[in-house]
């Protein structure tokens, strides 16, 4: 690992191999190797006319309020291998989704108590660790 970034850390640059955690480099490709097989997809979805004659001037207001990107209502989704960019910059929300429920499970296997399964859920997703 001898990449070094000279655009982060101004003006010294940084030593990527050595101040990174590789696991999440070969975790990230490891995941883009897996999602390879996965084949592109496109099903339509069938909304309700409501739904349109919702959105659009919901659309509109949000627009007025500078809300200027919003995007269409796709009739028919496309779905397909995902980029290596794309799964490193999902990787912390996966991680943490899934740090976050198994404290749930954890905490409901030793106390047995729905309640403090919950809180310990809502106390690791909030606060960063």
């Amino acid at each position: 690992f001898k990449w070094y970034d000279y655009k982060s850390w101004y003006p010294i640059g940084r030593p990527i191999g050595t101040t990174i955690y590789p696991g999440m480099q070969f975790t990230a490709v490891w995941l883009w190797q897996s999602l390879q097989w996965v084949p592109a997809t496109t099903f339509d979805v069938p909304l309700p006319k409501s739904i349109y004659q919702w959105y659009k001037p919901f659309k509109l207001r949000m627009q007025k309020r500078g809300w200027i990107h919003l995007p269409p209502l796709p009739k028919s989704p496309e779905f397909g291998p995902m980029s290596l960019n794309d799964i490193c910059v999902l990787i912390p929300a996966w991680f943490g989704s899934v740090a976050s429920a198994l404290c749930g499970l954890l905490t409901y296997e030793v106390s047995r108590s729905v309640n403090a399964a919950l809180v310990a859920t809502g106390i690791m997703a909030i606060i960063p660790g």
